[in-house]
């Protein structure tokens, strides 16, 4: 088992890091862990009926009728982030324009399911990125507040589900999340890291030719990142901090109104209130400005970022019909609220609620082989960012931004 891990993460870190990790979604979630599942705008919680089942929901693979492998591709391309500074900005001119620089990002999600003969024990495993994050302002008039703000992470999930009755299945899993990459500088400061986390998760799926019932639950991570950091105006050192990534609790409703149509319904709650500060260490002295736009110096030790999120709550909704025997069209609709505290936010995620519409196909080629696509289109409402105080008003403005995303995937019935 840990060749076949170790096998799988290179696959798929040799992918993962030929782009960096992007989003524009949940905070730093990325929802889109499946082409199919997000053709269904990620509604699919109490359909789970592929592979990826052991992302979305692990009990599901104990309803499917043989072993499967699915290998795909998400690609999401964010043009760029604008932003305009306001009047509550006192270190810019009105009206001065600022973008980002443009994203696109491919990530890569395996997944493998092998049924056990005679068996109602199923064994899967999901290796994806479920989490990241990249804003890169370098030389634009928001350098001083943040340049590049990066994290690459990888997450390896087995699970093990159990159908117990005709109806009813359960399934549990652990997840290894690797961090392989955090990045978190301005034009003062340069500050690299990587670290590792443990969490777990468990699903139910009660499931019915007319409909199903399904409930997921993933536990917080906390991760103890190690790095280094060194300053412009003086001093370097051995940094260290550690962050919660959220425990989430996915909620859904799937029905067949005929034997050819899936209307599936979600409700997920993200505990993003668990980032509440962000605490950086260093073993040495760093300098570090205390105000802007020439700033005085002071050296310390330590440096606390305040964040203060909230949980939110994400409603889905997505249609799957299948046209003939061979094709599948697939639509759906979500909203992700930010879980940003306004209070202090930053440019390093400048997002607010967001709309995301997705449409996809399935096609399959015989009854083994099969393959998905789909697009999605992410609107964000405008960031209009007024509250920030003292040397973080250089991030008062308006921000607007939108993404694209496409993706294919590739699957196999043994």
């Amino acid at each position: 088992m840990r060749c076949m891990i170790k096998v799988l993460k290179r696959l798929l870190l040799c992918c993962l890091l030929t782009a960096p990790i992007c989003v524009n979604a949940n905070g730093f979630q990325i929802p889109d862990q499946s082409v199919r599942a997000t053709g269904m705008a990620d509604a699919f919680t109490a359909v789970a009926d592929d592979a990826s089942a052991v992302w979305y929901n692990p009990a599901g693979i104990a309803f499917q009728p043989s072993s499967q492998i699915s290998l795909g591709l998400v690609d999401i391309y964010i043009p760029s982030v604008h932003f305009t500074s306001g009047t509550s900005n006192p270190f810019l001119p009105l009206a001065t324009a600022a973008s980002s620089k443009r994203q696109n990002a491919m990530m890569p999600h395996l997944y493998t399911t092998y049924i056990r003969p005679e068996s109602n024990l199923v064994f899967g495993l999901g290796v994806n990125t479920p989490f990241g994050l990249e804003t890169d302002w370098t030389g634009t008039a928001l350098a001083n507040a943040t340049t590049l703000s990066r994290i690459q992470m990888l997450n390896i999930n087995p699970t093990l589900a159990y159908r117990i009755t005709e109806n009813f299945s359960i399934g549990v899993g652990v997840d290894y999340v690797d961090v392989k990459k955090i990045d978190l500088n301005n034009a003062f400061l340069t500050q690299h890291g990587h670290g590792d986390g443990w969490g777990g998760n468990i699903g139910l799926l009660y499931k019915t030719d007319l409909f199903s019932l399904a409930a997921t639950y993933r536990t917080q991570i906390a991760v103890h990142v190690d790095g280094t950091a060194s300053s412009r105006l003086g001093g370097a050192a051995l940094a260290s901090t550690s962050f919660k990534l959220p425990d989430m609790l996915n909620i859904g409703i799937a029905f067949h109104p005929v034997t050819t149509l899936t209307i599936s319904l979600d409700v997920d709650w993200t505990n993003w209130g668990k980032y509440d500060q962000l605490a950086l260490n260093y073993n040495s002295p760093i300098t570090i400005p205390t105000g802007l736009p020439v700033p005085p110096a002071i050296a310390v030790r330590s440096i606390i970022v305040q964040k203060q999120w909230h949980a939110t709550i994400s409603p889905k909704i997505g249609l799957s019909w299948d046209m003939n025997d061979l094709v599948q069209f697939r639509l759906g609709y979500s909203f992700d609220p930010s879980p940003v505290n306004e209070l202090y936010a930053s440019p390093d995620l400048p997002i607010n609620d967001q709309h995301n519409f997705s449409a996809g196909f399935g096609f399959h080629v015989d009854k083994h082989f099969s393959y998905d696509l789909v697009y999605m289109y992410t609107h964000q409402d405008m960031l209009n960012q007024a509250v920030l105080a003292s040397a973080d008003a250089l991030g008062n403005g308006r921000y607007t931004a939108r993404a694209h995303l496409f993706g294919v995937a590739a699957n196999y019935q043994f």
